[in-house]
């Protein structure tokens, strides 16, 4: 993929077509009244062809937007540990769309876009952080993604943060059971960074599990995802991703 900040039309069909194979979730921003309020629904990638992006019909969590044709609209898409972000219009608020033989759906139809922006990727530079004070992580099972009914008071396991991108954290658990970690399962992580009172949370998809200290620990490997929404998930992260550049500084001026 195109290392520049404007993916190019070729890579930008590719992704969008994956993103439709793949069934990813696509967060819709759009700006109501004369106030311009934000509003935020989110959706699933259908389909593309010449003219239109193909989208479920956007679900949002109380009272949602309001649709219009021609009306602006800005889209988040996560694929992978890389974000995306493009701006479109509504071309047609209502459509069928057919999933299978048996099977038809309310759907929506977005312009095509021909260019976006590729935001932080998985590549950037992660940091072990075995020369800052321990960093206690409090993991949180997920049973739903809902912000308005997950609960953070269950499921509770405490580990260590012991290495971390703007993307990814790794987080040692001692004495644990494997089972209690499968791949794909969200968890709601909290911390408190050094020097810093503020609490983080964020919420990460499990991707890799490692064996560790003669199988007496493990090193679970997490993608930081967005949530509840693409404004809240980069206010929560940019705390951690000063940190980890603040920490990048230090090492390399105690090297020079």
């Amino acid at each position: 993929m195109s290392t520049d900040a404007t993916v190019n039309v070729l890579n930008l069909a590719q992704v969008l077509q994956d993103a439709a194979a793949r069934n990813l979730t696509l967060e819709l921003h759009t700006y109501h009244g004369a106030n311009r309020k934000l509003q935020v629904a989110k959706t699933r990638v259908l389909g593309l062809n010449d003219q239109h992006l193909i989208i479920a019909y956007p679900q949002s969590s109380g009272i949602g937007p309001t649709w219009d044709q021609d009306q602006p609209v800005e889209a988040f898409l996560q694929v992978n540990a890389t974000f995306f972000t493009f701006k479109t219009q509504v071309r047609r608020v209502t459509c069928q769309v057919k999933l299978n033989e048996k099977k038809r759906i309310k759907g929506m139809l977005l312009a095509r876009p021909t260019h976006w922006r590729e935001g932080q990727r998985r590549e950037t530079y992660r940091m072990s952080l075995a020369s800052v004070e321990p960093i206690e992580v409090r993991l949180h099972n997920m049973l739903t993604l809902e912000p308005a009914t997950c609960s953070l008071n269950t499921h509770r396991i405490i580990g260590r943060l012991v290495n971390a991108s703007a993307n990814s954290l790794g987080i040692l658990l001692e004495s644990t059971r494997l089972s209690d970690f499968r791949i794909g399962r969200s968890f709601a992580t909290s911390f408190v960074l050094p020097n810093t009172e503020h609490e983080l949370l964020l919420m990460a998809e499990l991707r890799n599990v490692r064996r560790v200290r003669n199988d007496e620990a493990l090193i679970l490997g997490f993608l930081l995802i967005l949530w509840p929404n693409a404004l809240d998930f980069h206010k929560n992260q940019q705390p951690l991703a000063r940190f980890l550049n603040n920490l990048q500084r230090q090492q390399i001026m105690k090297q020079s």
